[in-house]
C-alpha cells in the first residue's frame, strides 16, 4: 500500500538532487490547516510559531497578516526579477482559496521598509473581490528598492503600531529581507548597536511582539550574486529568540527561513498559506518522453475537500508538468503561457511564477473526475536528469473544537471533570456522525500557563469521538490555560489501472482553544486575563478584572513581573486592594470586579505587557491561592500640542502658509463618505454575562432585517442622518493622510468595531470615510450598564458572509466596548444641554479682534479642529462640525455661501 505524505492542505514535496534544496517551509498562516513543507534549508522544523498562528485562526475563525518588504536599494541586485512580488502575489491567491475553503476570515495588511516603514495598504479582507487591489499594493511595495537603510527597528515598530497590543486576535508579521541591519551613514556602527539593543535587550521591541501575541515570521534572502552572502543570525534571533535577544525561547511565536533562490522563495512564500506540517518532502525523478509510475507525485481527493492548490519546482529548466485524473487522462500544461482548462468538470487554473516553478489551483468538487488518485508528473524531453518537488495543497475545512464550550468548568485540584469533542464544518456547526471522515484521529491536551502539559485523549474516532474525556486537573494551578486539539485526516483510494489502494494523509489540523482553570471549588471564580487601554503620555488608566464570590481577592503587587516595555520608563500596576486585610469579599454567587491602575512615569511608544498575581482565599477555612493573570497595555507619546501650535505659526509666519493651507484643503475637499447603496439597522441589546444578548437570544441578525437602503442622491457626501444617528466627516489636526467619519447618537457615548475607536469627550464613534461593512456601539454612561444599542453600517451589495462576519465581531468586542466607554466617559454626560463657551468669531481663520488665531482662550477658534464646546459660530471648513456653513459674512469661509452661491456651502461638493 503506497502512503502518500500530505495534508488537509496537502502537501507532497520533491527537488533537485544536484543542489540542496534551501528552505523547508517557510512562512505563515499556520491554522489554516493546510500543508506540509516542500522543503529546503528548514532551520527551525519544528514550525512552532506557524503552528501557534494556524491553530488560533482555526479555533477563532479569523486571523490578521501584515506583509512587511525590505525596499533597500540592495534588492536591485539580489531581487532583480522581483521574485518576492511574485511570490506574495502566489500567497494572495492561496489564501483566498484557503478562506474560501474553511470560512476562516483572513485579513492583510502591506508595508515596506528601508529608512522608514510606510504602509501601502490598510488591514482588507482578502477574498475573490480585494484581490486586485492587494496584489496592486504588492506591486507598489515591492517595486520600491530605493532606500538606504536596512533598519529591523523602524520595520518592526511599525508593525508594531499596525498590530496593536490587544491579546486575544490571531495575528502575525511576515517579513522579507535580503540584508543585515544596516545605515548608510557617519555613525554607521553606533546607529547598528543602538537598533539591535533596542530590538533585543530584554523587555525591548522583540519581547514586546511576543508580550502582544504577534507571531514573528521572517524570511532572509541570502542568494547574493556578488560579495559575501548575509548573516542572518540577527534576524533569526529576532524571530525565535535566543543569541541573547530577548528573554528566553521564543520559538513558539516565531519563525525563521533562508532562501537561495527565486524558487525557494516562491516555496517559502508558499508556507504561508500552509503551516503546521513539518514532515520531510517527498521526492520523484522525472519521467522521459512519456508518463511512468516512478515519477507521480500522488494525491487522493474526495468529496470532504473542495479545492487544492499545488506549487511544483521541476528542479531544472525544459520539463512539462502532467496532470493525470483519476481516469487515467493525461493533461498537458503548456508551458509558454497559463490557462484554464476543464477536465472531467474539474477547472484547473495553472501559471508559470518562474522558469522551473508550476502554479495550479483546483476546484470543482462536484465534477464526476473530482474523487480518486490524482498525480502530478513532469516530463523531459531527453534524460530523466532532474528530482522534483512539488507542494500539493488539500482543503477540507474541518476544524476539530469543544462542545457544549459555554457549559465547561474546569477546577484546579479535580480529578473526575469530564468534556467532549467534536468536528465542526467550515460553517462552525457540529458535523453529524455520518458526514465525518472515515479515517481520522482526534488528540487533545491541555496547557498550563506554568508550562505544564496535562494529556487528555489520543487517537478518538468515530467510534469514540462523542464519549465524554476525563481531565485529571490534580497538579494543575488555576489561571489561563490553553486546550490544544490535533485532527489528523487520512484520504483512501483505489488507483485504475494498477489497482493500488492510495493514500494520502492529510497534515494535522491544530486549534488552540483559550479555556480557564477556576480555582478549586468554594474559592472565588477570577476572570484569567486583563487588557488596558493606551496610555497616552506619562499617567496611567484602569482596567477590571471579573470575580465571582464567595470569598476574597486582592493583588499581589509585588509579584507583578512587567517582561516587555518601552525603553526610558518606570511601569507600575496597582489596586486599592493588595492586601488580605483590605481584599475585595464577595458573598456566595456575588459578582464584583478588581479594579487595578496600570501607571507609566514617562511619556514614550510601545507595549508593556507582563503577569499580575491575584490572590483567592475561600469563605471559610482554606490557604490562599496565587492566580497568575497576563496583561497587556499601549503606551502611546501623544503630539505635543503648544510645540505642534507653535511651530505651525511660525512656519505661517516664515512663509508656506498657501502650501499647508491647500493641503488641509484637499483633505477636506476628499472628506466624504463614498457614494454606495447603504443599509443601516439599530438594534438594542444586552451585556450578560460577558455576551452579547438580543432578545433571550445570542446577538444575531435575522434574513428580514437590513433590507433598506439608506436615501441617497447617488452622489458622496459628508453628512448623512438615520433617525438619531449622525454621521459627519471631520479632517482632524493633521493635513496628511484621510478623513475620517464620526458617528453620535444623542444622550450616548459611541465607539466604533473591534478596535473600540472613539473621539472627543463623550465620546463619540470613529469610523473610516468608508463606512460600509462597519459597526459601531452606543452607551449611555450614566445608564443601566448592560444596556447599548448596536449600529450596522452595511453595502448594499454585501451577502450574508460579510453581516456574519460584522455579527461575530460585535459578539467579541462589544461588551469590552461598552467597559471602556464606561470608563472613559463623564459620569453624567449631558451631551444635549447648552454649551457654556462663547461664541466663536465668525472668522474661521481667527478671531477678530486680533491675537493667537489658534489660542484656546476667548472666541478664537481654531481653523483645523472642532469648535470649543460646540460653540454655534465657529464653523471650521476643514473639520467636522454641524452640517450649516457659516453665514457669509466678512471674513468668511470662501467656499461658504453667498449671494451668489447656493447655500450648499462648499461649491466642489454638497
Amino acid at each position: 500500500m503506497d502512503r502518500t505524505p500530505l495534508m488537509p492542505h496537502l502537501h507532497t514535496s520533491t527537488r533537485s538532487a544536484v543542489r540542496i534544496v534551501v528552505l523547508a517551509a517557510a512562512f505563515l498562516l499556520a491554522a489554516l490547516s493546510l500543508v506540509p513543507a516542500p522543503a529546503a534549508r528548514a532551520e527551525d522544523p519544528a514550525g512552532t510559531g506557524l503552528d501557534t498562528f494556524g491553530a488560533c485562526v482555526t479555533a477563532s475563525g479569523s486571523g490578521r497578516v501584515l506583509l512587511l518588504v525590505d525596499q533597500s536599494r540592495s534588492l536591485a541586485e539580489s531581487d532583480a526579477a522581483n521574485a518576492r512580488g511574485t511570490a506574495a502575489k502566489l500567497l494572495a491567491k492561496q489564501l483566498v482559496s484557503y478562506s474560501s475553503s474553511t470560512g476562516n476570515a483572513v485579513e492583510v495588511a502591506v508595508a515596506g521598509f528601508s529608512d522608514t516603514y510606510q504602509s501601502s495598504l490598510d488591514w482588507t479582507r482578502l477574498d475573490a473581490g480585494s484581490l486586485d487591489s492587494v496584489n496592486t499594493a504588492i506591486t507598489d511595495t515591492t517595486s520600491r528598492q530605493d532606500g538606504t537603510a536596512t533598519d529591523y527597528q523602524a520595520a518592526l515598530e511599525g508593525a508594531r503600531g499596525a498590530l496593536g497590543a490587544q491579546r486575544g486576535d490571531c495575528k502575525m508579521i511576515a517579513w522579507f529581507t535580503d540584508g543585515e541591519l544596516d545605515f548608510l551613514t557617519d555613525d554607521r556602527e553606533s546607529r547598528i548597536n543602538a537598533a539591535s539593543t533596542e530590538i533585543c535587550r530584554k523587555g525591548g521591541i522583540a519581547d514586546q511582539l511576543a508580550a502582544a501575541g504577534i507571531v514573528n515570521v521572517a524570511i532572509g534572502l541570502s542568494g547574493a550574486t556578488t560579495g559575501e552572502s548575509p548573516d542572518f543570525t540577527l534576524l533569526r534571533s529576532i524571530a525565535i529568540g535566543g543569541a541573547d535577544c530577548g528573554t528566553g525561547d521564543r520559538s513558539s511565536k516565531g519563525q525563521f527561513f533562508e532562501a537561495k533562490n527565486i524558487d525557494d522563495l516562491l516555496f517559502a512564500f508558499d508556507r504561508l498559506g500552509a503551516p503546521g506540517d513539518n514532515r520531510a518532502p517527498s521526492e520523484r525523478a522525472a519521467c522521459v518522453k512519456t508518463v511512468c509510475d516512478e515519477g507521480k507525485h500522488h494525491f487522493v481527493l474526495d468529496d470532504s475537500v473542495d479545492s487544492v492548490s499545488v506549487l511544483a519546482d521541476a528542479g531544472r529548466e525544459g520539463l512539462v508538468p502532467v496532470l493525470v485524473s483519476p481516469d487515467g487522462a493525461q493533461t498537458r500544461l503548456d508551458p509558454r503561457t497559463p490557462k484554464t482548462e476543464k477536465v472531467g468538470g474539474v477547472t484547473i487554473d495553472y501559471s508559470f511564477p518562474s522558469a522551473r516553478s508550476t502554479s495550479i489551483a483546483m476546484t470543482g468538487s462536484t465534477g464526476p473526475s473530482w474523487s480518486g488518485v490524482w498525480a502530478l508528473v513532469f516530463v523531459a524531453d531527453t534524460e530523466a536528469d532532474a528530482q522534483t518537488r512539488s507542494s500539493i495543497h488539500i482543503t477540507g475545512g474541518l476544524k476539530p473544537a469543544l462542545a457544549d464550550a459555554a457549559s465547561v468548568s474546569l477546577h484546579a485540584g479535580t480529578t473526575d471533570e469530564t468534556v467532549t469533542f467534536t468536528i465542526n464544518g467550515k460553517d462552525g456547526k457540529p458535523l453529524s456522525n455520518d458526514k465525518l471522515p472515515d479515517d481520522f484521529q482526534l488528540g487533545a491536551e491541555l496547557g498550563t500557563r506554568d508550562g505544564k502539559t496535562i494529556p487528555i485523549a489520543k487517537n478518538l474516532d468515530k467510534a469514540t469521538i462523542g464519549k465524554p474525556q476525563t481531565v485529571n486537573l490534580s497538579g494543575a494551578t488555576p489561571g489561563q490555560a490553553t486546550l490544544r486539539l490535533s485532527l489528523n485526516v487520512t484520504l483512501k483510494a483505489k488507483e485504475k489501472g494498477t489497482g493500488k489502494v492510495r493514500e494520502t494523509e492529510l497534515s494535522p489540523v491544530r486549534a488552540d482553544i483559550p479555556i480557564s482553570i477556576k480555582a478549586p471549588a468554594g474559592y472565588p471564580t477570577v476572570a484569567d486575563s486583563i487588557s488596558f487601554d493606551t496610555i497616552e503620555g506619562a499617567g496611567s488608566t484602569t482596567a477590571t478584572i471579573k470575580v465571582t464570590g464567595p470569598g476574597c481577592v486582592w493583588l499581589k503587587q509585588d509579584d507583578t513581573a512587567v517582561t516587555a516595555s518601552p525603553d526610558g520608563t518606570d511601569v507600575t500596576v496597582e489596586s486599592d486592594h493588595s492586601a488580605q486585610s483590605g481584599c475585595l469579599k464577595l458573598a456566595d454567587g456575588q459578582t464584583g470586579e478588581l479594579t487595578v491602575t496600570l501607571a507609566s512615569s514617562e511619556s514614550v511608544n510601545g507595549i508593556v505587557g507582563g503577569d499580575l498575581v491575584v490572590m483567592a482565599a475561600p469563605k471559610g477555612d482554606g490557604e490562599p491561592v496565587a492566580i497568575t493573570i497576563p496583561f497587556t497595555g499601549e503606551l502611546s507619546k501623544p503630539l505635543n500640542t503648544s510645540t505642534f501650535i507653535g511651530a505651525l505659526i511660525a512656519a505661517l509666519i516664515l512663509g508656506p502658509l498657501i502650501p499647508l493651507l491647500l493641503l488641509y484643503f484637499l483633505k477636506w475637499l476628499t472628506a466624504r463618505i463614498p457614494a454606495r447603496a447603504l443599509r443601516v439597522e439599530q438594534i438594542p441589546v444586552r451585556i450578560v454575562g460577558g455576551a452579547v444578548v438580543r432578545g433571550n437570544q445570542p446577538f444575531g441578525v435575522s434574513d428580514t432585517e437590513l433590507v433598506g437602503l439608506v436615501p441617497s442622491n447617488g452622489n458622496s457626501t459628508r453628512s448623512i442622518d438615520v433617525g438619531a444617528l449622525s454621521l459627519r466627516t471631520r479632517v482632524g489636526w493633521s493635513p496628511f493622510g484621510a478623513g475620517q467619519v464620526v458617528a453620535s447618537i444623542p444622550g450616548m457615548a459611541g465607539a466604533a468595531g473591534r478596535e473600540g475607536s472613539s473621539t472627543g469627550k463623550t465620546p463619540d464613534a470613529l469610523l473610516p470615510l468608508a463606512i460600509h461593512n462597519n459597526w459601531a456601539l452606543f452607551h449611555d454612561p450614566s445608564g443601566p450598564e448592560d444596556v447599548a444599542t448596536i449600529v450596522l453600517l452595511v453595502g448594499g451589495d454585501a451577502g450574508r458572509p460579510e453581516i456574519d462576519r460584522l455579527v461575530g465581531e460585535v459578539r467579541d468586542y462589544a461588551p469590552r466596548n461598552v467597559t471602556k466607554l464606561r470608563q472613559a466617559s463623564p459620569a453624567s454626560p449631558d451631551p444635549g444641554g447648552p454649551s457654556d463657551a462663547a461664541p466663536a468669531a465668525p472668522n474661521p481663520f481667527g478671531p477678530s479682534g486680533g491675537g493667537n488665531p489658534y489660542g484656546p482662550t476667548g472666541g478664537a477658534s481654531n481653523p483645523f479642529g472642532p469648535s470649543s464646546g460646540g460653540a454655534p459660530g465657529a464653523q471650521n471648513p476643514f473639520g467636522p462640525g454641524t452640517s450649516t456653513p457659516p453665514t457669509n459674512g466678512p471674513g468668511n469661509n470662501p467656499f461658504g455661501p453667498g449671494p451668489n452661491r447656493p447655500a450648499g456651502g462648499n461649491p466642489f461638493g454638497p
